[in-house]
């Protein structure tokens, strides 16, 4: 497992991949990645505004892809928060050490080692899951066993949001989480759900 903690660092601003580099690098991951199309802000400013972060201390990102997610999520949390970012693709990986915040922490890893990675790192608590992770093509018992390792790990009233272009796994979080809900952003390419979850 890789750790990378992002310092604060001087060497001029993060810039995202270009849409055919992530074309190519999603196509030649497509089971790990999902989709051959980084996610609109649309897409994102909805993740972000169903995930409310504000008052969030732990965030974990589940297939943060080149960071396009991730700089959103920054940008809504608060100062002394973490966002624990977990990405399996080594270029990814390089993309997103570019991102100039000290609250990143980057995971070169699968999200399987959720846990493990919590408690290196001395927390206690998840605050909010954000996912991206192509869960439809996975394996259920893989789905279920990331899904419900979030789910674990949660605070009482914790949030698990996750992006799908299907509602083929919606029952899955329904059966572990108790509720489900779901917004459909059609200005995304292609259109998306935003599933969400509350951990009662």
């Amino acid at each position: 497992m890789e750790i990378t903690q992002t310092i604060d660092k001087p060497e001029g601003k993060y810039r995202h991949m270009g849409r055919f580099a992530f074309f190519i690098e999603s196509l030649k991951n497509i089971r790990t990645v999902g989709t051959v199309t980084r996610s609109s802000r649309f897409l994102c400013q909805s993740v972000v505004r169903h995930a409310d972060l504000k008052k969030a201390h732990v965030v974990v990102e589940l297939g943060a892809g080149d960071g396009v997610m991730t700089r959103h999520l920054l940008k809504a949390m608060s100062k002394d928060s973490y966002l624990i970012s977990f990405e399996i693709n080594k270029v990814f990986c390089e993309r997103l050490s570019k991102i100039n915040d000290s609250r990143l922490i980057i995971i070169n890893d699968s999200a399987e080692t959720l846990a493990q990675v919590i408690e290196s790192r001395g927390l206690d608590k998840v605050d909010v899951v954000v996912s991206a992770l192509p869960f439809s093509v996975f394996p259920e018992d893989l789905t279920k066993a990331i899904v419900g390792q979030c789910h674990a790990l949660m605070r009482a009233g914790g949030r698990f949001v996750q992006i799908h272009y299907s509602l083929k796994t919606k029952e899955i979080y329904r059966n572990i989480f108790g509720n489900v809900g779901s917004a459909f952003e059609v200005r995304n390419i292609p259109p998306a759900y935003v599933l969400y979850c509350f951990k009662t």
